[in-house]
């Protein structure tokens, strides 16, 4: 059927110019949308450059809000071709960060004429910040780590490249121990950090991967005197202004107190508060290979607290259950910031009169969670 729309009458053709319109009206506002500083980590009582490195309707800012007091920041402006106009705010900001700045995370949010953006943060720190913008991806290019500009009680800014590896280099005597972490969740930063320590005939010795808060960390003690390579690149090779990350090293040679990482200070994960409900009354732990006796055991429902030690690899509860009785058991660990990747075996111990005969357990399922990124 074919309208003719000059046939229609005025109502009709009114009613259709009112709903297009409300139409349009209901579209979303856009807003400000910031993905990445361009330095998303400075020195308290420093003075950096701050502009937005990724996101959407960042144009036409006009201030930049700081969680943390104190902290100023004026926008720098580009001279208008016509000497008569004024000049043209350029969207860097000179970042004034005040020396009694608490050490931590601040949240970083700009101000434009959409509103004001989501938060990133920018993490202040008491030891001095390097940034590296130079290209290192090569080990003739590496960046000297023994040099005076970038010495240990220093941290490293950077950012991780497309399909290649940020290189480094630092000179050791035997017998030192390299402590080496490298953060980046705690940036903002879409990177997954992977450290690679590398000896002065270019062998690899350690590696470590970082996972969700959790560092990359590597400790090495050498074995022999010479300059060593540390490389680092995201684990699926990504990288750009969303792959930032802090590395911070220390040099211990075993004469004084290995002295603590500032970076592990402020960021590494911490698990205080969520254990306040767990009770360890009546529960009886032991490992398969001690071939310790429960003492106790345990009727459902029940919540237990354990922590994997160095030297136990497995751990076992007994509780008791009536035949046909429906069992919900989850290890929660992942959940809490933990690097360990459960793997849970449910068996059933038969009865036994004898209680000089070692009871041989029958295992009824194995459950283990799905791989994941970060999973040993």
């Amino acid at each position: 059927m074919n309208l003719n729309f000059r046939s229609l009458p005025c109502a009709a053709l009114l009613f259709m110019a009112l709903h297009q319109t409300t139409t349009s009206l209901c579209a979303q506002i856009p807003s400000i949308e910031v993905r990445a500083l361009s330095q998303a980590i400075a020195q308290a009582g420093s003075q950096l450059e701050l502009s937005i490195a990724a996101g959407e309707h960042t144009g036409e800012l006009q201030k930049l809000l700081f969680s943390t007091p104190g902290i100023n920041a004026e926008q720098g402006s580009t001279p208008a071709e016509n000497p008569s106009e004024p000049a043209a705010p350029n969207g860097i900001f000179r970042v004034t960060i005040p020396p009694q700045a608490p050490a931590g995370i601040c949240e970083v949010r700009a101000v434009g004429r959409l509103g004001v953006s989501n938060p990133r943060a920018l993490v202040i720190t008491q030891q001095p910040v390097v940034k590296i913008s130079a290209d290192h991806s090569t080990l003739l290019t590496s960046q000297d780590l023994s040099s005076q500009e970038l010495l240990t009680d220093k941290i490293i800014v950077a950012h991780c490249q497309p399909q290649k590896r940020n290189y480094y280099r630092i000179s050791l005597s035997a017998g030192e121990t390299l402590r080496v972490s490298c953060y980046a969740q705690a940036l903002d930063s879409l990177a997954t950090p992977t450290l690679i320590l590398l000896s002065p005939q270019s062998e690899e010795l350690s590696r470590s991967r970082a996972t969700g808060s959790w560092p990359a960390e590597i400790s090495y003690q050498t074995q022999e005197a010479g300059e060593y390579y540390l490389a680092v690149h995201d684990f699926l090779f990504g990288g750009g202004v969303e792959y930032a990350y802090a590395l911070e090293h220390k040099i211990d040679n075993g004469t004084a107190t290995p002295s603590p990482m500032e970076l592990d200070q402020l960021l590494r994960p911490t698990l205080e508060g969520t254990a306040t409900s767990f009770h360890l009354d009546q529960i009886a732990a032991h490992s398969i290979a001690s071939e310790q006796v429960l003492a106790n055991s345990q009727t459902p429902p029940f919540t237990i607290p354990f922590q994997l030690q160095s030297d136990l690899n497995q751990t076992t509860f007994e509780f008791r259950a009536t035949q046909s009785q429906p069992l919900w058991i989850e290890v929660s660990s992942a959940a809490y910031g933990q690097l360990t990747d459960p793997n849970l075996i449910l068996y059933q111990l038969p009865a036994s009169q004898d209680t000089n005969t070692a009871a041989q357990p029958t295992r009824i399922t194995q459950q283990d969670d799905a791989p994941q990124i970060g999973d040993a």
